[in-house]
């Protein structure tokens, strides 16, 4: 969004929004597609000792299965707390969606905010909830292993 608003304004026109994503696209997956391996033990740039820290406490049965399992999607679809992840996520979507796509419209046109301050502007809702969720992630992680280990007790 940052960058839209710059060129919007600029001789690129918007046309230059999709080709730098495009762009930025094809190399991150040309990256991905050249790093990733399926499993730890299939990449080369692993040593022996990294592979047996990450191995370290598996079974021999997880190390080397490499069967693929079903899954149960019948019980998933069937289970209340799936659906009740659903509708929350489709709300919270909508709302998301309606500000990402009015705001900038509402900024621009009532507020009279140039075209490049309203690319700014419209990228805080998106980028703050990034931080957010890097700061908000951790904490959840510790919560509910805290909990876990209660109920394990």
């Amino acid at each position: 969004m940052p960058t839209a608003g710059y060129f919007c304004e600029s001789n690129f026109g918007w046309e230059g929004v999709y080709y730098t994503m495009f762009t930025l696209t094809l190399i991150f997956t040309m990256i991905f597609f050249f790093i990733f391996r399926d499993s730890p033990s299939e990449h080369p740039w692993i040593s022996e000792i990294e592979l047996k820290e990450i191995e370290f406490g598996k079974t021999e049965k997880e190390n080397n299965n490499n069967k693929k399992q079903k899954a149960p999607y019948y019980k998933m679809l069937t289970d209340w707390t799936t659906w009740l992840l659903f509708v929350t996520f489709f709300c919270s979507e909508i709302a998301f969606q309606f500000l990402l796509e009015m705001g900038p419209y509402y900024l621009n046109k009532v507020l009279r905010i140039s075209v490049t301050e309203t690319g700014l502007v419209s990228a805080l809702p998106p980028l703050l909830g990034m931080v957010s969720k890097l700061l908000i992630g951790p904490l959840d992680d510790k919560f509910i292993s805290k909990i876990l280990c209660e109920q394990s007790k």
